[in-house]
């Protein structure tokens, strides 16, 4: 319990109160509008870090993860878990508007936009690496991994753009990097 006896369970340590609540949209920075948590019984910086308290982005309902910026800072790609199926989507901070990115029933999670700010990369069931538009569009299939024992995760760009790294949970739980062919 914290002082005050109000209950609270903390999220990393971050300590931001897992029954916090949204309210109304307010200015965060002089560019973008973030809507704020509500303020509990806590006060508004965490004494253990340098940060406030996390602000809410509004996204579609659903179970949301893996948040990646774009290039420019006023996007948050991420997947949306909804009905037992994940599709990328993007939330523009400026609007609080979302829109699908992919589309299906799949499993496409773990979003991350290339160093030129043009494509995303996202994994569609932990074993095929997919390129799409950053505006939308048809998913260009990049890679399948074909062996059934292996869980591709987290894939990100190299800072050239011209290949890809990795996690594979297999019983070595190796990296590896992609390069492109050229």
């Amino acid at each position: 319990m914290q002082s005050g006896g109000a209950p609270w369970r903390g999220w990393g340590s971050w300590g931001a109160p897992l029954h916090a609540h949204p309210v109304p949209f307010s200015r965060l920075s002089s560019s973008i509008a973030w809507p704020r948590l509500a303020q509990c019984s806590q006060p508004t910086r965490n004494t253990r870090t340098r940060a406030t308290h996390p602000s809410v982005v509004p996204t579609p309902e659903g179970e949301p993860g893996n948040p990646t910026w774009s290039q420019d800072g006023g996007t948050i790609f991420y997947q949306l878990d909804q009905f037992g199926y994940r599709n990328i989507w993007a939330v523009d901070l400026q609007s609080g508007e979302s829109r699908q990115i992919s589309t299906g029933d799949t499993d496409d999670a773990h979003p991350d936009v290339s160093s030129d700010g043009q494509r995303i990369m996202f994994l569609r069931n932990h074993r095929d690496l997919y390129v799409v538009p950053i505006q939308g569009g048809e998913p260009e299939l990049v890679y399948t991994f074909e062996a059934h024992n292996l869980l591709i995760e987290f894939p990100a760009w190299t800072p050239d753009g011209h290949g890809i790294v990795f996690s594979i949970a297999e019983k070595t739980g190796d990296i590896f990097l992609l390069k492109a062919l050229n």
